[in-house]
């Protein structure tokens, strides 16, 4: 994970314990640092400067449910007693809810219970796969996404199921796609 504190003389925040990519537009949490000095904050998204001060917390939810996916900036200025901006701190971050889109899967024609796999994806970078399930908690390690994968199909004759599930750097997991193909050993002799 992307980990960008912030800090001009003990002034900073953090957006969700360090993350660049957010996965949800509600209740992202900000963690703030402020002087002694700092008496009230104000937050915006997306553009610079800033007219709503509040008085100054430690945290501070953030609803973004406003914005695109895509990348954005959140800006956090810092005000003293005097009304003195003290402060102006920002952060970029990725708005990315929705995982790989247009998945596919195939399993090319062979002999041996090695298969290459002919895959496709709109914004994987990762992907898994299981001859057994259709949850992704049960697929292999991820790997790095790539067009062919070779694979191993399950032991012994009949129809074999292979399902894959593609992840983008965000963290979000695409539905599961799989293919089917009928495997035997008396065919091979």
């Amino acid at each position: 994970m992307y980990k960008n504190t912030y800090l001009i003389d003990n002034n900073s925040f953090l957006v969700n314990s360090g993350d660049y990519y957010i996965t949800e537009r509600n209740n992202v949490e900000l963690k703030l640092s402020g002087s002694n000095e700092v008496s009230n904050m104000c937050i915006s998204v997306g553009s610079s400067g800033c007219d709503n001060y509040v008085e100054f917390s430690n945290t501070y939810t953030l609803d973004l449910s406003g914005e695109d996916n895509g990348e954005t900036t959140i800006y956090v200025y810092y005000k003293n007693k005097d009304g003195n901006v003290i402060a102006s701190l920002r952060q970029d971050i990725v708005i990315d809810i929705e995982g790989p889109i247009n998945n596919s899967i195939e399993i090319s024609e062979g002999n041996s219970l090695t298969r290459k796999l002919v895959l496709s994806s709109d914004g994987a970078d990762y992907m898994c796969f299981s001859n057994t399930s259709d949850n992704k908690d049960n697929c292999t390690n991820w790997v790095k996404y790539s067009r062919s994968y070779n694979w191993k199909l399950s032991d012994g004759d009949g129809n074999k199921i292979v399902y894959a599930f593609f992840k983008d750097k965000a963290g979000n997991v695409s539905r599961v796609v799989s293919d089917t193909i009928s495997y035997s050993r008396n065919c091979l002799e």
